[in-house]
């Protein structure tokens, strides 16, 4: 715990440090100078860059790779008191065919994904949505985890990518959402991931989508994509099916508009899933009798569906130029059957970014969220408190609170101090301990990436798969 006070310190002292001297120093930027240093960066000249962007320009091919590493500790509540260290390791390139073998407008897709420590949830809070967003694989391996071809069609307004992937990459984005650090929001809403049978990467599956840009502003997409969860503990190379137990079939429609064409863009995006893959009651075992006191199999539900709306609208811009600016985020899942660990979810909040003229590329966020506890996981937690020898029954209604700085530090380098606060957690990922019910939780938690594609001049922000 003293080593994430230390952390969480030294990142607050260098944002102000960072932000005092440059306010002093540098008056702010026209959007005319940041592009000059932008074209300056695209002339750079040493061997690495050289290589790289011959890479691209001659054979088609781009490097790209990021390093995460998300620490976090709980000073009061949850379970008990604990600080993890969670990260991943990406390593990814994408194959231009058309450079290569004549063949327009198609790529190829690749990533090595290398996943190491563990959850602050599993070992500390308890709760089932993560504190710590890219703990995404419980095995601490390296995993093959994206290999695709995608094609655009018709002027580029098709766009088809199949192979290994994952429902995840490409259903139910909202693009803000994901900069935050826990798992409520990044890199999907946590119902997203955990109640509609999505697939997640590293952990691909065979599947695909397609879209359709109607307009500029308008698309719509659907795809399938299988269910295996057999695939999580392997390489990622064992690309057989016999072990998949169903498909999952989204649907999202989006309308929205961008910076660059509009003052005071904003986005909207709504969508359903249907999946045939199964899922295990929270409470009933094969029986019919409690899993909490009588533990056993639990009973199997065939399929599973629901529906999402996501969105986010920019109210503050200083000009139609200035890429500072204020914009709303929010969102809201129900999965439309009974038999899920959570019944719904609504969040909403805002980021900040630019928030000084001498800091145009940090942001400050603020995000909360309402989860409701489904009626048959607080009946198997409350049987399974009183199984360990303890008594209690958890608050179905649990609330998420998390504020952040992300601190630009230089091109594919960013640092995130994150304060979290969660009220009344649910014990879903600790759901057996002689303990009673979780207090509220206070998280303290530090973020660093490290992104590089065209090196040096990859712009900061999240890395990602294409």
């Amino acid at each position: 715990m003293v080593k994430a006070y230390s952390a969480f310190g030294a990142a607050l002292l260098l944002a102000l440090t960072a932000t005092a001297a440059e306010a002093q120093n540098i008056q702010p930027q026209t959007q005319e100078v940041q592009q000059q240093k932008a074209n300056d960066l695209e002339r750079v000249d040493n061997p690495l860059t050289n290589t790289l962007r011959s890479l691209r320009d001659e054979y088609g091919l781009s490097l790209r790779g990021a390093l995460i590493n998300e620490t976090a500790g709980n000073t009061s509540g949850g379970e008990r008191r604990a600080t993890t260290n969670v990260g991943q390791g990406q390593v990814g390139a994408d194959l231009d065919l058309q450079t290569v073998f004549g063949i327009p407008n198609a790529s190829l897709h690749a990533t090595e994904y290398h996943d190491y420590g563990s959850s602050l949830s599993l070992k500390g809070i308890g709760n089932g949505v993560r504190v710590q967003e890219i703990y995404k694989n419980p095995y601490n391996i390296f995993h093959f985890g994206l290999l695709t071809y995608e094609q655009k069609l018709f002027d580029n307004k098709v766009d088809i990518d199949v192979g290994r992937t994952a429902a995840s990459k490409y259903f139910a984005h909202l693009d803000l959402a994901c900069r935050f650090m826990s798992g409520t929001n990044c890199g999907i809403p946590a119902l997203a991931n955990s109640e509609a049978g999505f697939s997640l990467l590293p952990s691909a599956t065979w599947g695909g989508k397609i879209s359709y840009q109607a307009t500029p502003e308008f698309y719509v997409m659907t795809g399938a994509f299988e269910v295996n969860a057999a695939v999580q503990p392997t390489s990622g190379f064992d690309w057989r099916t016999d072990k998949a137990t169903g498909i999952t079939v989204p649907f999202e429609v989006s309308y929205g508009t961008g910076l660059k064409t509009e003052r005071y863009p904003f986005d909207i995006k709504g969508g359903a899933y249907y999946s045939n893959g199964g899922h295990t009651n929270p409470n009933l075992n094969t029986a019919g009798r409690s899993l909490g006191t009588n533990l056993g199999t639990a009973q199997n539900i065939p399929d599973r569906s629901g529906i999402y709306l996501l969105g986010d609208k920019t109210i503050y811009r200083r000009d139609d130029r200035s890429l500072r600016n204020i914009t709303l985020i929010g969102g809201y899942v129900q999965p439309f059957d009974h038999t899920e660990v959570y019944s719904t979810q609504v969040f909403g909040g805002a980021v900040w970014t630019g928030p000084f003229a001498a800091r145009s590329r940090d942001s400050i966020g603020f995000v909360t969220n309402y989860f409701r506890v489904s009626d048959l996981e607080n009946s198997f937690l409350t049987d399974a408190r009183v199984k360990a020898g303890n008594f209690g029954t958890n608050n179905p209604n649990m609330f998420t609170f998390e504020l952040d700085y992300n601190i630009a530090v230089m091109p594919g380098f960013s640092i995130t101090p994150d304060i979290q606060y969660i009220v009344h957690p649910d014990n879903s990922a600790l759901p057996r301990v002689n303990a009673p019910v979780p207090g509220n939780a206070f998280v303290l938690a530090l973020r660093a990436e490290v992104t590089f594609g065209d090196l040096p001049f990859a712009a900061p922000g999240r890395a990602g798969d294409p």
